[in-house]
C-alpha cells in the first residue's frame, strides 16, 4: 500500500515534468516548427497590422535557432526584408545566469522605415552582422563581447521638410554594466543622409575598420579603447545644387583615401587621452595630407595637445596648445596658450585661393609662406603677439593685437597692427587680367595696418610708403549710430611708378568725408564732403587748386566745384534731390577762364579769356 502511495506521487510528481520535456522536445519536430510558424505569423500580422511572413523556423538541439526569409509589409511598403537569422547559445550556462552566445548572424537584410519615424526615413542593405559574446553575466551586469563583424551595409537617413523636432528629456538613470569588446571588424560600410530636398548631403563610406579592446563602464561613463584603425574610406559633404568652385570649396568637400589609426583612447568625465598615430588622404581640390599625428591630454583642470604636426607634399603646419576646462565652458574665464607655425607651399595657397587668373597662379613664387603666432588669455584679456609672415623675396610682415572684455558691448576693446615690407610684389598685378603690364608695385614698399575696436566704435588705419611719398587712409564707424568719417591723403604719390604706361607722374591731394547713417535715401541721413586737389602733374600739364565740396541733407545733395589754376578757372554749384519721384536737379556753372593754348588745343594765346556762365535746373514740369 505504501509503495502504490509512493508510485503515485511520483507520477503525480514527474507528469508535468514529462509533459514539459515531450513539449520541449517537441520543438525540434519540423511539424511542430512549421505549425508554430505559421501561428507566430499569424497573431503578429493580427496584433501589428502588418502583413508578417516567415518562410522556415529552425530549431536544433540544444539550441540553434535560425529564421528564413523573414519579411514585414505595410501599405505595400516592405518594411523589413531579412534572409536569415542564426542564433546559436549555450544552454547549460543560463541557468548560472550567464549568457554564452556561440554564434548571432544575420544576413541579407534590407529595411525602410517608411513613415514610422516622425521627420525622418531610413533606409538600408545590411550584408553580414555576426557575433560572438563568451562571457555575459547577468547577475554581475558584465558582458564580454569577443568579436563583432559588420559588412556589406549601406545606410541612407532622409530628414523630411517642415519638421519640427519635439523636446526631448535628456535625464536618463545611468546603466550599471560594463562592456568589453575585444575586437571589431567592419568592411563596406556606409551611411548617408540628406537634408532639406536634397540641398545638403551628407555620406561616408568605410572600406575597413578595426578596433581593438573597447571597455565601456556605464555606470562610470569611462571609455577605453586600445586601437581604431580606418583604411580606405571616404567621406563627402555637398550643399547646393552648384558645381563645386575650382580649388577647395567648404561647400563640396570630398574626401578619398582616408586612411588614420588611433591608440590608447580614454575618457571619464575631464579625464581624456588619445594619440592621433596617422592620418593621411585626398580632397577633391587637390590637397593631400601626408601624415597627421599628435596627443590630446586632458585632466579635471587642463587639456594639452603637446604637438599637432600635420604634412602634406608641399607644407608643414605645427599647433601646440593649452588650455582650462573652464575657458572651454565660459571663454570669458579660464586660459588658453596657442603657438602656431606653419610653412605652406605654393601648391597649397593657390588651393585655398580660389579661382584666379593663370597668370596670376604662374607668377606667384615658388617659395613656401611661413607663418608663426603665439595666442594667449581668454575673451577678457587675450594677446596676439610674435605674429610673422614671410613669402622670401615678396614681403614680410610682423604685428599682434590684443582683446580686453569682448564679451562686454560697452567695456569692450580689440586692436590689430601690422607692419609689412613690400620686396617683389609685382605677382600681384596679375590680379587685373585685362590689364596687363599697365600696372607695377614699387619694390621695397612700407605698408602699416592697425584696427581698433572701443565699444560699439571701429576706427581704420592704412599707411604705404614708397620713398619720399606716401598714402595714408584713416575711418571710424560707429555700430550703433552709423556715424562715420574718412580722411584720404596723398603726399607727392609718383603714379607712375604703379602706372608705368601712363602719363600721371606725380599727386598730391587731401579727401575728408563724415556724416550719419549710411542709408542715402533716408531724409535722417548727413554727410559731408572735402576734396582739395593740391597737385597734379599729368604730362606736360600742371593742375593745382581744386576743390570739391559737398553735403546731404534732407536727401538733398549739394556740390561746390572750385578750379584756380593756369589752365581752368572756375566755379559750380549744383544740387540734387534724392527722395523726388521725379528729377529735381539745378547747376550754375561760372567759367573764368580756360586756357585753351596751355591746354594744346590752340597755337597761340588767346587775346581774351575765354569765359562763360551756364544755369539750369529741372523740375517736375519744366527744365
Amino acid at each position: 500500500m505504501k509503495r502504490k502511495w509512493i508510485k503515485r506521487t511520483a507520477i503525480i510528481i514527474l507528469a508535468p515534468i514529462l509533459l514539459f520535456v515531450v513539449l520541449m522536445l517537441s520543438l525540434y519536430i519540423p511539424p511542430v516548427q512549421n505549425l508554430l510558424r505559421k501561428e507566430l505569423t499569424r497573431y503578429a500580422s493580427q496584433a501589428t497590422g502588418m502583413q508578417i511572413s516567415m518562410r522556415r523556423i529552425d530549431l536544433r538541439f540544444p539550441f540553434n535557432l535560425q529564421l528564413s526569409d523573414v519579411g514585414v509589409i505595410q501599405h505595400k511598403d516592405t518594411l523589413l526584408s531579412m534572409g536569415s537569422l542564426n542564433v546559436r547559445i549555450q544552454v547549460l550556462p543560463l541557468f548560472r545566469g550567464e549568457v554564452e552566445v556561440d554564434d548571432l548572424t544575420l544576413r541579407s537584410t534590407s529595411f525602410n522605415s517608411a513613415h514610422l519615424i516622425k521627420g525622418m526615413q531610413l533606409q538600408g542593405v545590411l550584408g553580414t552582422f555576426s557575433l560572438r559574446s563568451h562571457g555575459v553575466d547577468l547577475s554581475h551586469e558584465t558582458a564580454l563581447v569577443n568579436a563583432l563583424e559588420l559588412s556589406d551595409t549601406h545606410v541612407r537617413l532622409k530628414m523630411l521638410k517642415d519638421t519640427v523636432p519635439e523636446p526631448k528629456d535628456t535625464t536618463a538613470a545611468k546603466i550599471p554594466w560594463k562592456i568589453i569588446l575585444q575586437q571589431m571588424e567592419v568592411k563596406n560600410v556606409s551611411f548617408s543622409m540628406q537634408l532639406d530636398d536634397d540641398s545638403t548631403q551628407i555620406g561616408a563610406h568605410l572600406g575597413r575598420a578595426n578596433l581593438q579592446k573597447l571597455h565601456v563602464d556605464l555606470h562610470k561613463e569611462a571609455y577605453a579603447l586600445r586601437q581604431l584603425a580606418v583604411n580606405g574610406s571616404s567621406v563627402r559633404y555637398l550643399v547646393g545644387q552648384r558645381k563645386a568652385h575650382p580649388g577647395f570649396d567648404p561647400s563640396h568637400i570630398q574626401l578619398r583615401d582616408v586612411n588614420f589609426r588611433l591608440d590608447s583612447l580614454s575618457a571619464q568625465g575631464h579625464n581624456i587621452q588619445a594619440v592621433i598615430r596617422s592620418f593621411s588622404m585626398n580632397e577633391r581640390s587637390g590637397l593631400t595630407i601626408q601624415s597627421l599625428s599628435g596627443r590630446l591630454l586632458a585632466n579635471q583642470k587642463t587639456i594639452r595637445l603637446p604637438q599637432l604636426a600635420l604634412k602634406t607634399p608641399h607644407s608643414q603646419l605645427e599647433l601646440t596648445a593649452n588650455t582650462t576646462w573652464s575657458f572651454v565652458e565660459n571663454p570669458d574665464k579660464g586660459d588658453v596658450d596657442m603657438l602656431f607655425d606653419a610653412r605652406i607651399g605654393k601648391q597649397d595657397v593657390l588651393l585655398f585661393a580660389g579661382a584666379l587668373p593663370e597668370a596670376f597662379r604662374k607668377e606667384y613664387p615658388f617659395r613656401p609662406l611661413m607663418v608663426r603666432a603665439t595666442l594667449k588669455g581668454n575673451l577678457s584679456g587675450m594677446q596676439l603677439s610674435q605674429l610673422k609672415a614671410e613669402l622670401p623675396g615678396a614681403f614680410s610682415a610682423s604685428g599682434g593685437g590684443e582683446l580686453i572684455n569682448f564679451s562686454d558691448s560697452v567695456k569692450r576693446y580689440a586692436q590689430f597692427h601690422l607692419q609689412m615690407l613690400g620686396q617683389n610684389l609685382d605677382f600681384l598685378t596679375t590680379l587685373a587680367s585685362s590689364a596687363k603690364g599697365r600696372f607695377a608695385i614699387p619694390a621695397n614698399m612700407t605698408f602699416i595696418t592697425r584696427a581698433e575696436l572701443r565699444g560699439d566704435r571701429l576706427t581704420a588705419l592704412l599707411r604705404a610708403k614708397d620713398g619720399e611719398s606716401s598714402l595714408s587712409l584713416t575711418g571710424s564707424y560707429h555700430t550703433v549710430t552709423e556715424a562715420y568719417s574718412a580722411q584720404l591723403m596723398a603726399e607727392g604719390v609718383q603714379v607712375k611708378h604703379f602706372l608705368p604706361r601712363d602719363s600721371i607722374y606725380s599727386l598730391s591731394a587731401r579727401a575728408e568725408a563724415s556724416g550719419k547713417g549710411i542709408d542715402f535715401m533716408s531724409p535722417k541721413a548727413v554727410a559731408r564732403f572735402d576734396f582739395h586737389l593740391q597737385e597734379l602733374v599729368y604730362s606736360r600739364f600742371h593742375i593745382a587748386d581744386v576743390a570739391l565740396k559737398g553735403a546731404l541733407k534732407n536727401t538733398l545733395l549739394t556740390a561746390n566745384l572750385t578750379s584756380n589754376n593756369e589752365l581752368v578757372k572756375l566755379t559750380a554749384d549744383a544740387g540734387y534731390h534724392f527722395r523726388r519721384s521725379y528729377t529735381d536737379a539745378s547747376l550754375l556753372l561760372n567759367v573764368e577762364e580756360i586756357n585753351w593754348y596751355k591746354l594744346g588745343y590752340f597755337p597761340r594765346p588767346m587775346k581774351k579769356p575765354f569765359a562763360f556762365q551756364l544755369e539750369g535746373q529741372t523740375r517736375k514740369d519744366s527744365v
